[in-house]
C-alpha cells in the first residue's frame, strides 16, 4: 500500500468514526428531547408533568396551574408527588444517566449497590406556588433508574426503588428508612395507597400486592396473579375500578403495552381501547375519564368509561408543548438520517478508492491466486480411475 492510499484508508476511517458517532449522538438527543411523564391526581385536577414543566388540569382538559420547575433549578427525574398540605415531592437529577444505565436498563438487570446521592441530587420538597425548595430524604440511595412515589396521609413516603427490587418506607424523623424483605419482589412498579395499605406492582413476579404499611413494613396481606394478555406478560401500572383493576400490561420490551381489565381475584375481563393506544406510557383515572399518555404519539389522551377517544383536544398550552418537542426531534431525527447517509457514502467512497488505487495490485493479486491454483492442479499426481 502506497502513500496515497493510506491517506485516502485514514480519511475513510475517520469520516466513518465520525458519522457513526454523530449517529449515536443525535439519536440520543432525540430519545431525550423532554416530553410527558407521569401524571397524578390532585385536589380534583389532574397534574401532568412535561420535561421541567408541571400543569394542572380539570376535566375539560383546561389548564389551570403551570408551574416551571426550572425557576428552582430543578432537572425532575421519574414519579412525582404531593404531601397532605399540597407541597411537591421531586427528584432532581442534575447528571444525564451514563451508559452503564442504558445498558442495565435494555437488559434488565437488577441493580447491585446503591450509591449515595450525589452533592444536590435527590429529593426535594416544594412549598407551592411559591415553589420554595428543599432537600428533603437523603438518608435514601440515589435513584439512577425508574422509580414510583406514594405518599400516606402523615408524610410517610413510600418508595419504590425499581431495578433495586426494593420499596423503602421513610417515616418522619427517622434517620433510615426501612426496606421490604430481600427477595420479596422483582422490578416493583406503580404503588398505591389504600385503606388496606400498600398496593404495589411486582412485575417480574406478574401479581399486584398488597403489603403492610405498618410494623413489620412488607408483609404481604394479599396477591392478585396476573396472567398474561395478547403477548403482554409485564404488569407495571395499574388503576383501581370499582372492585375491578385496570393494569397495564407491557411486552418484553416493556413497551406497547394493553390496558387489560383484571377482577379482584386477578381473573381477565377484556382489553380497552387497544386500537386507540399504542403505546400507553401512564395514565390516571379523573372523575369519569381516563386519561393516558401515548409514548409512540408523544401526546395526552383522554378516554372515556367505555374505553372511546374523547375528541376534544387537550388545552392550548399543552398543545405547544408538544409541538415544540416534535419540532426538535424531528430535526434530531433529520441529523440521524444525515449521519446514517454519510457512514454509507462514507463505506462505498472507501471501496471506490481503494479500486481506483490499488486496482493493478487487486489484479496482479487475484491473476497470482489463479496462477498458483492452476499450477497446482496440473502438478498434483492422477488419481487412479
Amino acid at each position: 500500500m502506497d502513500r496515497k492510499s493510506r491517506i485516502a484508508a485514514f480519511v475513510v476511517v475517520l469520516c466513518t468514526v465520525l458519522f457513526l458517532l454523530g449517529y449515536l449522538w443525535a439519536n440520543q438527543q432525540r430519545l431525550q428531547v423532554p416530553g410527558y411523564g407521569f401524571l397524578r391526581s390532585q385536589d380534583g385536577l389532574l397534574s401532568v408533568r412535561f420535561g421541567r414543566q408541571l400543569l394542572w388540569l380539570d376535566a375539560a382538559g383546561d389548564v389551570q396551574q403551570q408551574l416551571d420547575l426550572s425557576r428552582a433549578g430543578l432537572i425532575p427525574a421519574g414519579d412525582h408527588a404531593f404531601f397532605t398540605n399540597g407541597d411537591l415531592l421531586v427528584y432532581h437529577r442534575p447528571d444525564e444517566a451514563g451508559v452503564g444505565y442504558w445498558l442495565a436498563r435494555y437488559l434488565r438487570l437488577q441493580k447491585q449497590e446503591p450509591r449515595p446521592q450525589q452533592e444536590q441530587e435527590g429529593f426535594y420538597r416544594c412549598a407551592l406556588p411559591q415553589l420554595a425548595c428543599a432537600p428533603f430524604g437523603r438518608a435514601l440511595p440515589a435513584l439512577d433508574s425508574a422509580f414510583r412515589l406514594a405518599i400516606a396521609a402523615e408524610d410517610t413516603v413510600f418508595v419504590a426503588d425499581t431495578p433495586g427490587f426494593v420499596i423503602y418506607r421513610l417515616v418522619p424523623g427517622a434517620d433510615a428508612p426501612e426496606r421490604t424483605a430481600e427477595g420479596l419482589l422483582r422490578f416493583p412498579n406503580q404503588l398505591w395507597l389504600s385503606d388496606e395499605g400498600l398496593w404495589a406492582a411486582d412485575t417480574n413476579n406478574r401479581r399486584l400486592l398488597l403489603l403492610d404499611v405498618e410494623d413489620p413494613f412488607g408483609a404481604v396481606l394479599r396477591e392478585v396473579v396476573l396472567s398474561p394478555q395478547q403477548g403482554r406478560s409485564w404488569p407495571h401500572q395499574f388503576v383501581a375500578s370499582g372492585s375491578e383493576w385496570l393494569v397495564n400490561m407491557a411486552d418484553d420490551r416493556m413497551r406497547d403495552g394493553r390496558l387489560v381489565r383484571f377482577s379482584a381475584t386477578g381473573a381477565p375481563m377484556g382489553v380497552l381501547a387497544a386500537e386507540t393506544l399504542v403505546d400507553p406510557l401512564a395514565f390516571e383515572s379523573l372523575g369519569d375519564q381516563l386519561w393516558v399518555v401515548d409514548a409512540d404519539a408523544e401526546r395526552l389522551l383522554r378516554l372515556n368509561q367505555g374505553g372511546a377517544l374523547v375528541p376534544e383536544p387537550v388545552d392550548g398550552v399543552l398543545a405547544e408543548l408538544e409541538q415544540q418537542a416534535e419540532r426538535v426531534r424531528e430535526g434530531y431525527l433529520w441529523a440521524v438520517r444525515l449521519a446514517l447517509a454519510g457512514m454509507v457514502l462514507s463505506l462505498l467512497g472507501g471501496f471506490l478508492a481503494a479500486w481506483l488505487l490499488e486496482r493493478e495490485q487487486t489484479r496482479a493479486q487475484f491473476a497470482g491466486w489463479s496462477g498458483r491454483g492452476l499450477a497446482a492442479l496440473v502438478a498434483a499426481e492422477p488419481a487412479p480411475i
